[in-house]
């Protein structure tokens, strides 16, 4: 029994429902990796972990075991329910079915989702360079949900992609930029297509800020809160790109410096429209200025 299937059973909820021992045996037999590198292990004194939930789900033609698990994470302020499957045969894929998150909100930050996301992207790292595991065949999956879902309020579409996931495929950043398009124009704000293009990763949407508002969030952040989208992180993402900077920038300094980790020609594109406000509502005021003058 390796290490991983002893914490796996050792940390099992009085109360699980759904527990299959030989078949996580059987999951981790070849699986190269120690409990230092398991992503759901505690990776804090401060956190503690139980599974509620681990089983083998057979897939199409019986070629591929998935291992799903549940399990809930213990913080010092809240208590988070994350359930997850993954399929290691040749490749390694790991679908974040539901991250749901318990508590009374604090002024203490917690950073729990985004070091737990780290982790797993250090698993297939991990993975990459200690078996034959091709980096893009080495990835996450989520799916981005904004609105209520069985009856939990959800805004997935903005946080995800503070996170460093990607749209899953090209599709859906043609969608979304379109859709996006629309929403500006909506509420006064055109947007040129030259520009549009700049907007190539789900952060950029998210960052996205003019001198226009909806309900009081920036016109990108208020898009992304009601959108949903399929994303994914790969193995293959560099510590230096913008996806990776963006998200590292976000959760340990914030969101208005993150905006230095993206890319010049989409800052300065930014910064354009932001101008072009400014200087559009400053005529406006010398309009109605010389107006009223002349009455």
């Amino acid at each position: 029994m390796t290490e991983i299937v002893e914490h796996i059973l050792s940390h099992r909820e009085p109360d699980s429902k759904i527990f299959d021992h030989d078949g996580v045996e059987s999951f981790f037999c070849d699986f190269p990796l120690g409990l230092k590198e398991w992503p759901m292990a505690a990776f804090s004194p401060e956190i503690s972990v139980s599974y509620s939930q681990a089983y083998i789900e057979e897939g199409k033609f019986g070629f591929t075991n998935a291992l799903n698990l549940s399990a809930k994470f213990k913080t010092k302020n809240s208590q988070y329910l994350i359930s997850e499957k993954i399929t290691y045969d040749g490749n390694i894929e790991i679908e974040l079915n539901s991250v749901v998150r318990e508590g009374q909100k604090t002024r203490q930050k917690e950073n729990f989702i985004y070091e737990f996301i780290q982790k797993h992207y250090q698993l297939l790292k991990n993975l990459v360079n200690k078996t034959e595991v091709m980096p893009s065949d080495a990835y996450i999956k989520i799916h981005a949900h904004s609105g209520e879902l069985e009856g939990v309020k959800t805004r997935g579409g903005y946080v995800w992609a503070t996170y460093g996931f990607d749209f899953a495929n090209p599709g859906e950043l043609h969608v979304t930029r379109k859709a996006f398009q629309k929403y500006a124009k909506e509420h006064g704000l055109e947007i040129l297509a030259k520009d549009l293009e700049l907007f190539k990763y789900p952060c950029h949407f998210s960052a996205f800020r003019a001198n226009q508002k909806v309900d009081g969030q920036d016109i990108g952040k208020a898009f992304m809160m009601q959108y949903e989208w399929q994303g994914v992180l790969y193995a293959t993402m560099k510590k230096n790109s913008e996806l990776f900077k963006y998200a590292w920038l976000y959760h340990k300094q914030g969101k208005s410096i993150a905006e230095n980790g993206l890319s010049k020609s989409f800052r300065t594109m930014m910064k354009k429209y932001n101008q072009e406000q400014k200087q559009f509502n400053w005529l406006k005021k010398v309009f109605k200025a010389k107006k009223a003058f002349r009455r």
